[in-house]
């Protein structure tokens, strides 16, 4: 499997793509089957690994998943004889509109057979992150969702709050693979708690996606995470006598 969290995903001679880009400011409809553009597909390679077409031109493809895949914060992964990704809400609120802002997340096969909802995000947001990890055996989501950092097993369907009050988040995102070992660790911001013995700032926490537990952490300083690259969290600190942040 190659480019794992991506709208474009290889696993042997097949590619499985998003179909277009939607916003979900703008979806309509998102009801399993009603969905063309934007949908997850997939389409088989020729023996040089080329695409391959009709008479007519066009890709020979077939459609996976007839639901928006292909939006602003979407991406989809690959584990063992399964896909997972995200699809904007199609659940009515109490007023019985739409809100396409919560997020669904879903596997199935990869022939597109036994479609499977494993968790919805509990607030409204387009501002959210997530990533699918192989831990151990075990497929977890990574969720953040504007608010607090959840972890979810995909096959139980369990939900941990590993933090509340999450400012910023790191979700390391394993380009390639075929161990599907991934990394152990997500890395966040969160608000200071009395429990953290702390005098100023927030905290700089990892949690372990083994155990779904916050493991270790950083306190006494005003930190934001930015990014996860060459097995390095990369963040600012920012002490109570500096005048700016640094980075780390």
């Amino acid at each position: 499997v190659s480019s794992n969290g991506g709208m474009v995903v290889q696993k042997g001679n097949f590619l499985y793509f998003a179909n277009g880009l939607l916003e979900a400011k703008n979806i309509t409809d998102n009801k399993y089957g009603n969905v063309d553009y934007a949908g997850l597909y997939r389409t088989e390679l020729d023996e040089n690994g080329k695409l391959q077409y009709d008479s007519n031109g066009k890709l020979i493809a077939e459609v996976l998943a007839p639901k928006v895949v292909g939006f602003e914060n979407g991406s989809f992964y690959i584990f063992g004889d399964k896909i997972y990704y995200a699809t904007p809400n199609t659940e009515k609120n109490s007023s019985g509109s739409i809100d396409y802002t919560q997020t669904d997340f879903y596997y199935s096969n990869l022939d597109g057979t036994n479609v499977t909802r494993i968790y919805k995000t509990a607030v409204a947001s387009t501002d959210f992150k997530f990533a699918f990890y192989n831990v151990n055996g075990k497929v977890v989501l990574a969720v953040y969702d504007s608010a607090d950092l959840f972890m979810v097993d995909c096959e139980s369907k369990d939900a941990v709050k590993v933090a509340e009050g999450v400012t910023s988040v790191a979700l390391p995102r394993i380009l390639e693979t075929s161990s599907f070992d991934g990394e152990n660790y997500v890395y966040y911001t969160r608000k200071a708690v009395d429990a953290d013995s702390y005098d100023h700032g927030n905290v700089l926490a990892m949690a372990s996606l083994d155990s779904k537990t916050e493991v270790s952490k950083l306190i006494n300083a005003t930190y934001t995470v930015k990014s996860f690259a060459c097995d390095n969290v990369i963040y600012t600190k920012q002490d109570t006598n500096d005048k700016t942040a640094c980075y780390f």
